[in-house]
């Protein structure tokens, strides 16, 4: 292909002198300043219009708060229930709960409950109005001060992060081909690209920013059903 070694030379100097200029063209423009801060503002602004209102979760009502007492003993600060009468195959005193994805379930009349949201039902004497959050992402974790009754967009925004993911932070993964931390949000089912950034801490902030603008301030941390 190249007839002398000085040809062979000049092509890879050329390579190495394209590589190094798409690659500070690429970290011009990836910086998380007050200019793509207000990019990102104003396009979660524009597509925060699109948002379409969710259908409501089907759940099954909830047993009475009577029921409830009359059948199951309750530890609010452990998360756990026991039986309070013996029944069918269980007797008094039982453990109460099967795995169901990850959350414990438990059945009541031939019916299947998540515990989270019998548990919030026996303290607060009613119905949870939303989707119960697990504060810290352990949907094993059903103390009651772990739970908190959110909306489905709040609950969207503190989903717990896979663990293959290497920034520690939700929405914010490194590419590898780049080299880069790629920041994006979801928003009706699709993933909003929000940048990619040469400083992981510029990454974050761009998801942050993105939060703030399309899923509105929050208190709590964090996936809940």
């Amino acid at each position: 292909m190249f007839e002398t070694t000085s040809q062979l030379e000049r092509h890879i100097f050329r390579s190495k002198r394209n590589r190094q200029r798409k690659r500070a063209r690429i970290h011009k423009r990836t910086v998380f300043d007050a200019a793509r801060y207000l990019e990102i503002k104003n396009k979660c602004l524009a597509l925060k219009k699109t948002v379409r209102v969710a259908p409501a979760l089907m759940y099954n009502p909830l047993p009475s708060v009577e029921r409830l007492n009359e059948l199951l003993v309750v530890d609010f600060e452990a998360g756990s229930v026991w039986a309070r009468v013996t029944r069918s195959r269980l007797q008094r005193g039982d453990l109460l709960g099967q795995n169901a994805s990850g959350y414990v379930q438990v059945s009541i009349d031939g019916r299947h409950y998540k515990l989270h949201r019998l548990i919030w039902k026996m303290k607060h004497g009613c119905d949870p109005t939303g989707q119960i959050d697990h504060i810290d992402g352990n949907r094993q974790n059903n103390s009651i001060i772990n739970l908190r009754d959110v909306t489905s967009m709040e609950n969207c925004r503190n989903r717990c992060q896979h663990s293959s993911n290497s920034s520690g932070r939700l929405g914010v993964t490194k590419q590898s081909a780049t080299g880069l931390w790629a920041a994006e949000i979801g928003l009706n089912g699709r993933n909003i690209k929000l940048g990619s950034y040469a400083d992981l801490a510029d990454a974050i902030a761009a998801r942050e920013c993105g939060e703030l603008y399309l899923y509105g301030a929050v208190s709590g941390n964090r996936e809940a059903t």
